[in-house]
């Protein structure tokens, strides 16, 4: 049963932004159940679509005394936010990343244990960001370390 929910889930990534799937559920528990499949879908098609999966948010709803998991397909960009400052300034925030190399840094460091130095050599000089992002920059003690030595 679970594959034919699977299915409904790869029919809402390829509706246009702003359509929402509505899936019936019997009961709350049922619901809950069903919205916890979806999610554990999402999360396994992000590996073939990152962004697009990104884009569907999954809801539970009660409408015409029937519960309802509901897949929505956003219309904002997962990879832009805006941010106000203490002088209520509001600016565009965009995450100006390659999807494809950051999954492959990730795997990289988080799976295989690698040095930075090792990571370099394969994929090339890491951004400031992307150390920043994976917790690769030297902390006070490293450099105070290499101080002492």
């Amino acid at each position: 049963m679970e594959e034919v929910y699977r299915m409904w889930f790869r029919k809402a990534m390829a509706t246009d932004t702003g359509s929402k799937l509505f899936l019936p559920a019997d009961n709350k528990v049922d619901a809950q159940w069903l919205k916890r499949v979806m999610e554990e879908e999402r999360t396994a098609y992000s590996v073939v679509d990152p962004q697009g999966c990104a884009s569907i948010a999954v809801t539970i709803t009660f409408r015409d005394s029937r519960f309802w998991v509901v897949l929505t397909k956003r219309k904002v960009s997962p990879l832009v936010a805006y941010i106000k400052d203490s002088t209520n300034h509001v600016a565009k925030l965009n995450l100006k990343t390659d999807v494809l190399r950051m999954r492959m840094l990730s795997r990289l460091i988080n799976n295989e244990a690698k040095t930075l130095e090792e990571v370099e050599k394969i994929v090339g000089p890491l951004s400031k960001d992307e150390k920043e992002f994976f917790n690769l920059l030297p902390t006070k003690e490293d450099e105070e370390g290499k101080d002492k030595e």
